[in-house]
């Protein structure tokens, strides 16, 4: 709180990943984006930046801007995540 330029740089940064998302939204239209539990995607400021250049940038204006969430699994995430799809995978195989 107060660092300025420490605030600038991450809105910064969020401009170009809302870009790099917009590029998605425009071209699958997911439904949510997930962001990992970095500090970063926790401060509000980010996540606001990203939205707005979606929502200002998105080609259409009748594609479903997503919601955009902050993981909760935090470390766990890539272990329960192969564990779905390993699940997935057994119960389409017995299908």
């Amino acid at each position: 709180r107060g660092d300025t330029a420490c605030h600038d740089i991450l809105v910064n940064a969020a401009h170009h990943i809302g870009f790099g998302l917009t590029n998605a939204v425009n071209v699958i239209s997911p439904e949510m984006v997930v962001f990992n539990n970095s500090p970063v995607f926790t401060y509000e400021p980010v996540l606001t930046e990203i939205r707005t250049v979606i929502l200002e940038e998105a080609y259409a204006s009748d594609i479903r801007i997503p919601e955009l969430a902050v993981s909760t699994l935090g470390d766990k995430a890539c272990g329960i995540g192969a564990a779905a799809s390993a699940l997935a995978s057994v119960l389409d195989a017995a299908r």
